[in-house]
């Protein structure tokens, strides 16, 4: 995750707060994991993958934060 999450809005009617972060996903290391536990298969897709689009996939996310009756306890939704 980056340090670049942001608040995108506030939703009052239901108590929601619309945020958004920024990702990454490293494919070469996950590729190296997956051959080490025997899952070539899977590696051989993510390499695929890693190949077409670069060995960083980065992708902006938004999400919801609910509000909750366990003080200190924060859930998320990701939205569509």
């Amino acid at each position: 995750m980056r340090d670049d999450a942001t608040l995108e809005g506030i939703d009052n009617s239901i108590s929601k707060l619309t945020c958004a972060v920024t990702y990454e996903v490293r494919l070469r290391r996950i590729i190296g994991q997956l051959a080490e536990a025997g899952e070539i298969g899977r590696a051989a897709l993510l390499d695929r993958l890693a190949r077409r689009s670069g060995a960083v996939l980065t992708q902006r996310v938004k999400f919801t934060v609910k509000p909750t009756a366990t003080p200190g306890v924060t859930y998320i939704e990701l939205l569509p």
